[in-house]
């Protein structure tokens, strides 16, 4: 197998209050990036790959057309009745409709934000019965994502890169699974607009993770989750 990097980025700056689609702000930001990923890996272009939400999807497109690349559109998976991109469809339950229901109703009300939600769900104080535990969708996003390596051709020697357009949430989750390191008790705030977190895999097959100023051998952890 050719080497492969897999980046999951978060989306670019989303509008307040709705937060559907990008800003201008977040457009300009999206299109250096683009630019120093060119820069990085002349002649050279990304597999991009987004959920169906809007503000995933604008990102992406400008990502696709600044690096005049094609990128494939993955279908949304609902986690349980927040959408966030799980890699497997998990059913929407009564249940999870209420938790939904009351998130938003508490946001609203200003009782708690986004940030603490996750932040409780992280901490697996979420009962599994209403919501999946961050492990297990964590376990689906890399059994997903990581089946692309074996597709790709493995008559180059050259590096391939998979951009991976997601939310702050994931990103989160991921590097809490692979890591085996909570999440806040290592970082305070969640990962920014367009702040990524790459995997790099080696021929020999070797996985690195690398996150702000985590980076680390996580081999052995990646291959037993792909091997569960």
């Amino acid at each position: 197998m050719p080497p492969v990097g897999i980046t999951f980025r978060r989306h670019a700056q989303k509008t307040i209050p709705s937060g559907r689609r990008i800003t201008k702000r977040g457009r300009k930001a999206t299109r250096n990036l683009a630019e120093n990923i060119v820069k990085e890996n002349p002649g050279y272009k990304p597999k991009i790959f987004t959920s169906t939400e809007n503000r995933t999807i604008e990102t992406a497109e400008i990502l696709k057309r600044s690096t005049k690349t094609k990128y494939t559109l993955r279908e949304n998976k609902g986690l349980r009745g927040h959408e966030y991109f799980a890699g497997e469809r998990i059913k929407t339950t009564k249940k999870d409709n209420l938790l939904t229901f009351c998130k938003n109703t508490l946001v609203k009300a200003g009782i708690v934000n986004d940030p603490l939600l996750i932040k409780i769900w992280l901490n697996g104080h979420f009962p599994k019965k209403i919501i999946p535990k961050p492990e297990a969708m964590a376990d689906l996003i890399i059994k997903d994502r990581f089946k692309l390596p074996k597709r790709v051709n493995k008559m180059t020697d050259r590096t391939i890169n998979f951009e991976n357009i997601t939310h702050d949430v994931v990103i989160a989750a991921l590097f809490q699974r692979l890591s085996g390191v909570k999440y806040h008790k290592r970082f305070k705030e969640l990962p920014k607009e367009l702040e990524s977190l790459r995997i790099d895999i080696t021929k020999e097959g070797k996985a690195t993770m690398a996150f702000r100023d985590y980076k680390e051998d996580i081999t052995k952890r990646l291959n037993a989750i792909l091997s569960s």
